[in-house]
């Protein structure tokens, strides 16, 4: 494994106490000697991470203005779909779809009564955001 001289991103999900930090995704060390040839092909940092090492704290100042940036194409737009079979289920009610041009699908859930002239409708869509290019979206800080 060669290193490629991109920087690895790392996300700190937990802070179980005040002396540790938890990571995602895992460091995995290309020096670690512990480590198989088939987990090395994992690795994602240099050098081993050794215990008790300090990790310092940037950007502390809650006075400081900061700035969420991102890159158009660093946040994505996921569709879904629904079971949508299920809301027949309930009240006898239709269930129609069409694709809108970005690609995500539109749901109405309708029914009607002619002999009183009534209508009911929902229209809504299903989806998700995600970050698939974390390097190119964050939070600017001023000083």
């Amino acid at each position: 494994k060669t290193d490629t001289g991109q920087p690895m991103t790392f996300t700190i999900v937990g802070k179980p106490d005040g002396t540790t930090i938890q990571v995602f995704p895992k460091p995995i060390a290309l020096d670690d000697a512990t480590l198989s040839d088939t987990q090395l092909a994992y690795a994602n940092i240099d050098t081993v991470i050794l215990n008790g090492a300090t990790v310092d704290r940037l950007n502390t100042d809650a006075t400081n203005k900061t700035n969420l940036f991102w890159d158009e194409d660093a946040v994505e737009v996921l569709g879904g779909t629904i079971p949508a079979q299920l809301f027949k289920q309930f009240d006898g009610m239709k269930v129609i779809s069409s694709t809108m041009k970005n690609g995500l699908r539109m749901y109405m859930v309708y029914d009607g009564d002619i002999a009183t002239m009534s209508f009911r409708y929902r229209l809504f869509t299903w989806y998700g955001n995600t970050v698939r290019d974390p390097s190119r979206a964050g939070v600017a800080v001023t000083f």
